[in-house]
């Protein structure tokens, strides 16, 4: 069983995404929708979420218009295709390189320094060694200082370029006291990664 964990400021579009999910899947799970009703963030949004999860952990933004079929068991499938796999994500709208070269169509796997947390499915065993986001991180950077932990712990994250998601890309915008402050954490924690 996978679990989606979709954080939202908006509940009805969270609520749409998860049912294009699902419908379009082709894999077994279960959704929680997480409300950041507060303004906290990214980071202790999808940690709320994912202390509900149970086995692998799709983390989804609640931003996604159009999924190809059977996205979820393509990503679940390359997850295992190699046990040293730990995080797996789409091709869809993306500022990160290279995944914002992805588009509707293209193939095959590719190993990655880190994934944007926009859509990405996370092998149990990596959340059982290295824990959930970091909330030192409000928004920014919680994303690739997981994926650099990860790695850190053997796993590796690779770009599925079989699956390809419609991702609007608004998200939050950007919160410049956010981005500063998460700047800062980074700042701080890049020492940790060596």
């Amino acid at each position: 069983m996978i679990t989606i964990v979709i954080p939202t400021v908006h509940p009805d579009e969270a609520a749409e995404t998860a049912r294009l999910a699902e419908l379009t899947a082709g894999h077994t799970c279960k959704t929680v929708i997480v409300h950041d009703a507060k303004g906290d963030g990214f980071s202790r949004t999808v940690n709320r979420g994912w202390m509900l999860s149970e086995g692998d952990t799709m983390i989804l933004n609640d931003d996604i218009e159009w999924f190809s079929y059977n996205w979820l068991d393509t990503l679940q499938r390359a997850l295992y295709d190699d046990e040293s796999y730990g995080i797996v994500g789409p091709s869809g709208k993306s500022s990160t390189k290279p995944m914002c070269y992805g588009w509707a169509g293209q193939g095959g796997l590719e190993i990655v320094d880190h994934l944007p947390f926009w859509c990405v499915l996370v092998k149990r065993d990596v959340v059982d060694q290295i824990g959930y986001l970091d909330e030192a991180f409000i928004h920014y950077g919680s994303d690739n200082y997981y994926c650099k932990m990860a790695a850190k712990a053997g796993y590796k994250t690779v770009w599925v370029r079989d699956v390809f998601l419609k991702h609007t890309h608004h998200g939050s915008g950007l919160i410049f006291e956010w981005k500063e402050h998460d700047d800062l954490v980074w700042a701080s924690k890049k020492r940790l990664l060596r």
